[in-house]
């Protein structure tokens, strides 16, 4: 195949809790498949302040081992592809100073959008409906207001 971008920037690990394999699994599936750059893009972690548990993303306090493992299979990988480390964020305007912080302290490459929800998580609503079940995200979908 030629004259397509042999990248992908769109890469969650088992830290967002539907993700399954290493990350080492998927640096060697896209070695193997030609991809030239493979970012990871993690469901950005929320500070959430009253103990709520999110299903679908790591935790603030996961987050640095998360860019530090990237990095050092980005260094053992080098020479058969660029990794890059980021996240998938919402902008949810509670959290988004908290998070920018985090992200310019851990040093990650990119960030890219993906706006699941309308507000925070905890109210909702879910607004991706692409997906298989069962999903850690099938509980959500209960919180959803239904159509009439």
């Amino acid at each position: 195949m030629t004259g397509f971008l042999k990248a992908n920037y769109h890469t969650h690990t088992y830290r967002c809790q539907h993700a399954y394999g290493s990350e080492r699994e998927y640096i060697e599936a896209a070695i193997r498949m030609g991809i030239a750059e493979l970012g990871f893009s993690d469901h950005v972690p929320c500070p959430f302040k009253d103990g709520y548990v999110s299903g679908i993303r790591m935790t603030m306090e996961q987050a640095p081992e998360y860019v530090y493992a990237i990095r050092e299979l980005g260094k053992e990988y080098a020479s058969d592809i660029k990794l890059y480390v980021g996240f998938e964020a919402e902008y949810i305007p509670e959290f988004f100073k908290e998070q920018k912080a985090m992200f310019d302290r851990l040093g990650c490459d990119y960030m890219i959008m993906g706006q699941h929800f309308m507000k925070s998580e905890q109210t909702g609503p879910y607004t991706c409906l692409l997906y298989t079940s069962p999903s850690p995200r099938d509980g959500l979908l209960s919180r959803m207001p239904s159509s009439a």
